[in-house]
């Protein structure tokens, strides 16, 4: 079923399922966020920044917690990194309904073979714009578009979600990233 492609940084690049150790990550993450747990946090992230998590930390005015449901990986800029998509749903205080999500994080092994997830990408353009870069890539239109059609969707299901979601409006553009830290 895989047709030889003439262009192999397409292959290179595609979307694959995440591996056990990227999802477990993300797994832990978005617990960790979830719980408004900072110091589990801390050893997650790489450069988590104050700004991060006081972003964090208030959340927990709107947000009870996160819940994951797959983890989605690209090749990053080098063999040691990857850009992960990771579908999930957010719970609003006091609505029954989860609001679908697509979050993206940047994923680096360190030193000592650890994947932690890159903080801080406001201030990393390279990584930035890379992630960027695969927006315009065909399977994660894809996915975006899919997520996106979920939001819409259980916005029309439960409308206390929708005026909920409108409510925070700016605040957490929830169709991109999800009311976390930037990309994350």
């Amino acid at each position: 079923s895989v047709r030889p492609s003439s262009c192999a940084s397409g292959k290179r690049r595609a979307l694959e399922d995440g591996s056990e150790e990227v999802t477990a990550l993300m797994n832990s993450y978005y617990k960790a966020l979830g719980e408004k747990d900072i110091t589990t946090l801390r050893t997650l992230v790489n450069n988590l920044t104050p700004s991060d998590e006081s972003r964090i930390t208030n959340a927990k005015d709107y947000i009870e917690g996160y819940q994951v449901s797959k983890v989605y990986m690209k090749k990053g800029m080098d063999d040691n990194s990857y850009v992960v998509y990771t579908k999930g749903s957010f719970i609003c205080k006091g609505i029954d309904t989860p609001a679908p999500s697509l979050w993206s994080s940047y994923v680096v092994k360190d030193s000592d073979g650890t994947y932690r997830i890159l903080g801080d990408l406001e201030q990393n353009t390279t990584v930035s714009t890379y992630m960027d870069s695969l927006k315009s890539d065909e399977d994660v239109k894809k996915l975006t578009a899919e997520v996106q059609a979920e939001y819409e969707q259980a916005q029309k299901d439960d409308t206390a979600l929708a005026q909920f979601l409108d409510g925070l409006g700016e605040e957490a553009d929830t169709s991109s990233c999800g009311p976390s830290a930037g990309n994350t």
